[in-house]
This record gives structure tokens, C-alpha cells and sequence, in this order.
């Protein structure tokens, strides 16, 4: 008995082609969770950048004087010390890299209801759990104490300055965090 010769194969079968596409699935998953990393992470430095810039622009703004009275978001806007970046597109608001208002206030102390001229507040409102943490695993230099989040002013402040172990058991899920700078004279 004779064997017939095997015919040469063309093409691709369909189990390679779905080799192909489950490998195309899996590389494409992995690359859009490294993406979505990286625009986190690059967010929060940007949001770190901010911060001081807005802070050298107060000290700035205040050099020589014994108070924070001359500084708020309309002075720092106009004086072109913050980049049109952080500028909301009215341009009577700062804005931080998530697009919120950053609101920039002489610090009044609610606990004993007292306004001081010689403290400022500049809080970021609704920050990501990611940022927030990411703030304490920075070691901000120069902030010290003066970097909050989350504060709870019913019950007192009691736990100034944000550390890592503060940052993990504030920060909470989702765009609900707020940070705080207090700078003072």
C-alpha cells in the first residue's frame, strides 16, 4: 500500500491565531496598567511641584511684611509667580493638576474660633488616596509639620505633620482627601 503524499500547509490555523491575540490581550493589559501608573505618579509630583511653588510664591509675596494679609489666590495669580498651567482658565483661581481649586485662605483655627494674620492655609481638595500617600513617601523637605491631610477639626488636631504611617491610616479610597500647608511667620 501506497501513502499518499501530505499535502503542504498555507496559512495559520485558528489556535494560532487565537495564541496570538490572547498574548496581544495580556501584553496590552499589562501596558495600560503601567500607563495608568505612571500618569498617577506623575500627577502626585506634579501636585508636590505645585506646592511649593505656591509656597515660595507667598513667601515671596510677604517678604517684609509681619503677616500673610497681601496673600491669597487673586494676588498670587497676579503676580505671575504661579505658571498658567495652575491657572484656572478665568484666571481668578489656582488650580491643582487634578483641577481643583486650590484655596488659599488665612488659617483660622475653628477649635477656638480665632483667625490669625500670621498663618496661612493652602488646602488641596479632593486628592486621590494614591497622591495623598505618595506625599508622605516623599520626604517634602522644608514643609516639616506644616503638611496635613485630612484633619478632623471636631475632635481637635491632635497629629500635626503627615508621615507615612499617618498618610496610610488618613488617606482614604477615592478623590475624597484633602492636604493641607500651614505656613506661618
Amino acid at each position: 500500500m501506497k501513502k499518499q503524499p501530505r499535502m503542504h500547509r498555507r496559512g495559520i490555523t485558528l489556535a494560532e491565531v487565537m495564541l496570538v491575540l490572547g498574548i496581544t490581550a495580556i501584553i496590552l493589559g499589562l501596558a495600560m496598567t503601567l500607563y495608568g501608573l505612571v500618569t498617577t505618579k506623575n500627577t502626585a509630583n506634579d501636585l508636590v511641584e505645585e506646592i511649593f511653588i505656591i509656597r515660595d510664591a507667598a513667601m515671596n509675596l510677604s517678604s517684609g511684611k509681619s503677616d500673610w494679609n497681601s496673600v491669597n489666590a487673586a494676588s498670587l495669580v497676579q503676580s505671575g509667580l504661579i505658571p498658567n498651567r495652575y491657572i484656572s482658565p478665568d484666571k481668578t483661581n489656582i488650580l491643582d493638576p487634578y483641577g481643583n481649586i486650590v484655596n488659599i485662605v488665612q488659617y483660622s483655627d475653628s477649635a477656638v474660633n480665632k483667625t490669625s494674620s500670621t498663618s496661612l492655609g493652602i488646602y488641596f481638595n479632593n486628592i486621590p488616596k494614591t497622591a495623598c500617600i505618595d506625599l508622605a513617601m516623599q520626604n517634602i523637605q522644608g514643609l516639616g509639620n506644616a503638611l496635613n491631610v485630612n484633619w478632623n477639626w471636631a475632635g481637635g488636631v491632635t497629629d500635626y505633620g503627615l508621615t507615612t504611617q499617618s498618610a496610610v491610616q488618613d488617606c482614604t479610597e477615592g478623590y475624597t482627601n484633602w492636604v493641607g500647608i500651614n505656613l506661618t511667620k
